[in-house]
């Protein structure tokens, strides 16, 4: 069944992927810097205190995995179009179309459940989200009051 999916129909389906991982990426961008904007600050700050950087790091890491994940997709996608474009200008590589076209379908499958994974991943937990931002906030002001002992 792949090989009769010719790479022409196979195109638009990267172009869906890539705005939808463009936009994920962008919402999840939004999301950091609405929800955990002291970390955005002190990141923009250049603040680079140890203690600094493994609390940047762990406030964003449940926010920042699929966010890397669309940009993994986009990244990956925008490479796959290219290979496919130059690839298919090659006439010494016709023989070789089937495997080419099976590749892509299958590369394009494993992209959009990795984009579908991303976006179930930070749409559906958005209660963990107000959660572990209320950790965040209770944290920094257990911190803030040992500072002041």
């Amino acid at each position: 069944m792949a090989p009769s999916v010719p790479i022409s129909n196979q195109l638009p389906l990267y172009d869906y992927l890539k705005n939808l991982s463009s936009i994920a990426f962008a919402i999840l961008g939004a999301w950091i810097a609405l929800l955990i904007p002291s970390t955005v600050e002190k990141v923009e700050k250049r603040e680079r205190t140890v203690e600094t950087i493994s609390t940047v790091i762990s406030d964003l890491r449940p926010l920042t995995i699929p966010m890397n994940a669309s940009l993994l997709v986009l990244v990956l996608g925008l490479i796959a179009v290219f290979c496919s474009t130059v690839l298919s200008k090659q006439e010494n590589l016709y023989r070789y179309a089937n495997i080419g076209r099976i590749i892509s379908l299958e590369v394009l499958f494993l992209l959009s459940i990795v984009q579908i994974w991303a976006i179930a991943y930070a749409v559906f937990p958005v209660n963990k989200f107000m959660d572990f931002a209320r950790q965040i906030k209770a944290r920094r002001e257990r911190i803030k009051l040992e500072k002041k002992r």
